[in-house]
């Protein structure tokens, strides 16, 4: 908590109205005590495996850019394939920059496993893998989670909801 002079305590309103109904003098402004909202956190997984060509690349990109404007929720980012190669927060007001300069590592498989784990362990309020959903994928996380896929997945995902991302 920390106090703010946009609003007014309310001992200070009530001791303002019973100065004005005594008609004595106002008394000294006192600011109110503010408590912080918690900002939500979008945990976002990107998947730079093989299956993944440097166009989808960079739609995926565009849409981590999208998230970022669009939401005002603080972003950590976990660039995977078989493993998590990055884990980096995301400034919301630098994604595009930041995303334009990440050095990713471009080959294996995809297992969705370390990912989800590793997301978990920041608990998020959501978790928003960007992918094909070529993997596999055993744990099971507590947090709600979108999938964003180019196009419809043969296989379904054990949890979550899937969203297909419009054609580019």
């Amino acid at each position: 908590p920390h106090l703010t002079h946009r609003r007014p305590a309310r001992r200070w309103i009530a001791a303002a109205a019973l100065a004005q109904q005594a008609n004595r003098p106002d008394p000294a402004f006192q600011p109110a005590l503010v408590h912080p909202l918690a900002k939500p956190l979008i945990v976002i997984g990107l998947d730079t495996s093989g299956s993944i060509d440097a166009t989808l690349l960079r739609r995926f990109s565009a849409e981590i850019t999208g998230i970022a404007r669009r939401t005002g929720a603080d972003l950590h980012l976990l660039a995977f394939d078989d493993t998590v190669h990055l884990d980096h927060p995301l400034d919301p007001g630098q994604a595009t920059q930041t995303l334009a300069g990440l050095a990713l590592r471009r080959d294996g498989g995809t297992c969705f496993d370390d990912v989800m784990a590793r997301a978990d362990s920041l608990t998020p309020s959501i978790i928003v893998i960007l992918t094909d959903l070529d993997g596999t994928m055993t744990h099971r996380t507590q947090f709600p989670v979108l999938w964003a896929c180019p196009e419809p997945a043969k296989q379904p995902p054990a949890q979550g909801r899937v969203l297909i991302m419009n054609p580019a």
